[in-house]
């Protein structure tokens, strides 16, 4: 399965660049960044974080922490989009 992933990633590719350039905001993609590199959220976040929720990118587990909905959407974003930042 991991094999498979680059290559979705390469072939979807427009696809994730479109739903992270114009399906989240600025603000949206500042907080995921914080959140896939360890930083503490910034008080901002929470806005950004109930959207995310909204638009089922996030979602809150068990023990409160937020994690990604779709893990192909993660790895995109840790590996490709937080890059461009």
């Amino acid at each position: 399965m991991e094999a498979i992933i680059p290559k979705v990633l390469e072939t979807g590719g427009m696809y994730f660049w479109d739903f992270w350039r114009r399906g989240l905001t600025v603000e949206q993609q500042r907080a995921i960044a914080r959140l896939v590199s360890g930083e503490a959220p910034a008080p901002e976040d929470s806005w950004a974080w109930r959207k995310l929720e909204q638009k089922e990118v996030l979602e809150v587990g068990p023990g409160g922490d937020r994690r990604f909905q779709v893990p192909l959407v993660q790895q995109f974003i840790e590996n490709i989009a937080i890059r461009e930042m």
